[in-house]
């Protein structure tokens, strides 16, 4: 079943980039580091509740034949290029981990809730920058409290 159109998609990867210009800086953790930082998040107990992170940690691999970072849902595999190995980019892809996208849009405002969340807790950004970051450029961030407590419908089995 493919789930609900992602409508904030591309704002949302527009505001990435002006926030972290990836091809300009080389890689900032090696692929072991990155599973570190993915087990450490998947075991924070702020996330352990939501019916999502509730399922095994995904697989991280290498990302050899691909040109971005990804995460597959079938496979529940994250894929990480070599200049894709940093920490925004792991947050980023387990907050796909974390939201049921057969529910809501793929980087809709659960997802971003989530998000900035992990990036606040994880890599030492400021949330509240964060969020006037993403919604003056037109990107929709739902409240955490919501989307953790299970009042969207984002986590729902």
């Amino acid at each position: 079943m493919a789930g609900p159109r992602d409508f904030q998609r591309k704002r949302v990867y527009d505001a990435e980039r002006e926030l972290f210009p990836v091809e300009e800086f080389p890689p900032d953790l090696n692929l072991w580091e990155c599973e570190q930082l993915l087990h450490r998040m998947y075991r924070d107990a702020r996330y352990r509740d939501m019916e999502k992170a509730r399922a095994s940690v995904p697989i991280l691999k290498d990302g050899r034949g691909r040109r971005r970072a990804g995460y597959s849902r079938p496979k529940h595999v994250i894929s990480l290029p070599r200049y894709y190995r940093k920490a925004w980019v792991v947050a980023h892809e387990v907050a796909h981990t974390f939201v049921d996208h057969n529910r809501v849009p793929g980087h809709g405002e659960e997802f971003m809730a989530v998000y900035i969340d992990l990036l606040e807790r994880y890599c030492g950004l400021d949330g509240a920058r964060l969020l006037d970051h993403f919604t003056g450029r037109g990107v929709r961030v739902g409240a955490f409290a919501e989307v953790s407590s299970g009042k969207a419908t984002a986590l729902a089995a």
